[in-house]
C-alpha cells in the first residue's frame, strides 16, 4: 500500500509548496515545518510538478481570456463603426453623433489596453541618472573599499538593476 503524502494534508501545504518552488533547501523546509526531509523530497517529486502544470494552465487560460476580451472589444468597435456609417448614410445625425462617441471610447480603450495610449501629462523622471544618485552611489562604493567582499556585492547589486 502506497504511503499517503503528509505534506498534501499538512495545514501549511501552500507555504511548503511555495518554499519548494522557490528552491529552498529541502532540509530547511523539513525543519521549518517539522517534517522529514524524505517527505519533502517525495512531495517535490510526486506532487509539485502537477502543481506547476496547473499553474501554467491557469496562466494560459487567463491569457486566452484576455485575448478573447480584446477580440470582443475589437468586434464591438467594428459594430459601432458600421452602425455609425449607416446612421450617417440615412441622415440620422443624432445616432451618428452618438456612434462617433462610442467609436472614440472604444478606440481609447483599445489603445490603452495595447499600450498605444498613455497619459500625456505624465512625466517620467529617472532618479538613477541624477547627479545626487550618482554621487551617492560613488560615495557608497568608496566607503566600502576597506571591505572588498561587501563592495563587490554592492557593485554587483547595483549593476543587476542597471544603476
Amino acid at each position: 500500500m502506497a504511503r499517503k503524502c503528509i505534506i498534501c494534508t499538512h495545514k501549511k501545504k501552500a507555504e511548503i509548496d511555495k518554499d519548494i518552488i522557490a528552491g529552498d533547501s529541502l532540509l530547511i523546509i523539513a525543519r521549518r515545518y517539522n517534517i522529514s526531509k524524505g517527505a519533502v523530497q517525495r512531495h517535490r517529486g510526486n506532487h509539485v510538478p502537477a502543481l506547476l502544470a496547473k499553474a501554467i494552465q491557469d496562466e494560459l487560460t487567463d491569457l486566452a481570456r484576455g485575448s478573447d476580451l480584446l477580440g470582443q472589444t475589437r468586434e464591438l468597435l467594428l459594430q459601432a463603426q458600421t452602425i455609425t456609417t449607416e446612421a450617417q448614410e440615412t441622415g440620422d445625425l443624432r445616432t451618428a453623433l452618438t456612434g462617433i462617441g462610442r467609436v472614440k471610447d472604444l478606440l481609447e480603450l483599445l489603445m490603452k489596453v495595447t499600450g498605444e495610449l498613455t497619459n500625456e501629462n505624465q512625466t517620467q523622471i529617472n532618479i538613477f541618472t541624477g547627479p545626487a544618485f550618482v554621487d551617492m552611489r560613488t560615495r557608497l562604493l568608496i566607503a566600502l573599499e576597506p571591505y572588498p567582499e561587501a563592495r563587490q556585492a554592492a557593485a554587483q547589486a547595483l549593476q543587476e538593476v542597471n544603476l
